[in-house]
């Protein structure tokens, strides 16, 4: 029997085989850990056990633990036992002890006997009250106290041991959102950038004459931004892809990805008869049936070097 499981992205979903079931995985397509601290695999052991499928108990378990619960539970009811049997007898021959002696009372010169049952129901009673009731009190206060104790404290150990590492908090942007500065402003020239991907992205402009990034904008998945008023000159665009951008860092946690345009994007300025010429360009982030223009892969070093 598998257990699908959901990885941390919440993304992708597993397929867990129970030979495998407690090894730390990787979400194959985002590179996450699926559980980083089993609880979603621990919520899912009743499931397991109603199937009969026991291969995902570890193997230390069924040799040493559970024999050791054995011994202790047998351990504990002799031992309560041997406690409780001195008790017992003594409400026994308090329940089988002779009645005491009439009382006699004289009254002119006649004497009349107090019948024995009115004296012994409310020593029975007595006896039964007071020697049952702490007897139940004490087998059941001796189990629960110690297991619930035991048990609050392999809690607290377990919480210390395996916390996980605090996750950087992440924003996601409107598109067209400048996570710089501007520069080189002032001009005609606008960039028109498609994002059809699945994932966020961060484009950069980067003027080839100072090697210097103008600008820097966030675009979301399957949105459309534009960049305007780009000075004359010659630029080239880099974009990155992925998903949880971390503003701290300006990068993002799962799932990056780097890549740059080869062709140059000339934004020149000319003077003609009839006034002022430009140029103004589309492009998109993923691949498009009839596109020319072409993409290659960069390195993170290579995308942040301006």
């Amino acid at each position: 029997m598998a257990i699908l499981l959901k990885c941390s992205s919440r993304k992708h979903t597993l397929r867990l085989n129970p030979k495998r079931f407690w090894n730390k995985t990787l979400c194959p397509q985002c590179k996450v850990p699926v559980d980083p601290i089993c609880l979603r695999r621990i919520s899912k052991l009743p499931a397991l056990f109603l199937a009969r499928d026991f291969e995902v108990i570890p193997a230390f378990v069924t040799r040493k633990v559970i024999p050791i619960l054995g011994l202790v539970a047998l351990i504990v009811g002799l031992s309560l036992s041997f406690i409780n049997w001195p008790k017992r007898n003594e409400v026994i021959s308090a329940n089988t002890s002779t009645p005491p002696p009439s009382t006699e009372s004289k009254s002119n010169g006649m004497s009349a006997s107090i019948p024995s049952n009115s004296v012994s129901e409310p020593s029975n009673n007595s006896n039964l009250t007071a020697t049952t009731l702490p007897t139940n009190a004490q087998q059941q206060a001796i189990p629960t106290n110690s297991s619930t104790n035991a048990t609050n404290q392999e809690v607290a150990n377990l919480t210390v041991a395996i916390s996980p590492t605090p996750i950087p908090p992440t924003v996601r942007y409107s598109t067209g959102t400048n996570l710089i500065r501007p520069s080189s402003v002032g001009g005609h020239g606008s960039l028109k950038i498609s994002n059809g991907t699945s994932s966020d992205a961060v484009a950069k402009l980067v003027d080839i004459a100072t090697n210097k990034t103008c600008r820097l904008v966030f675009i979301q998945s399957s949105t459309v931004g534009t960049i305007n008023n780009i000075s004359s000159g010659n630029y080239t665009l880099k974009f990155s892809l992925g998903s949880n951008y971390d503003k701290e860092s300006g990068k993002f946690l799962y799932g990056q990805s780097f890549s740059k345009f080869d062709e140059i994007l000339d934004f020149s300025v000319s003077r003609t008869a009839s006034g002022i010429e430009w140029m103004d360009y589309e492009v998109t982030l993923n691949p498009v049936p009839g596109g020319t223009a072409r993409t290659s892969s960069i390195s993170a070093d290579d995308f942040e070097d301006h």
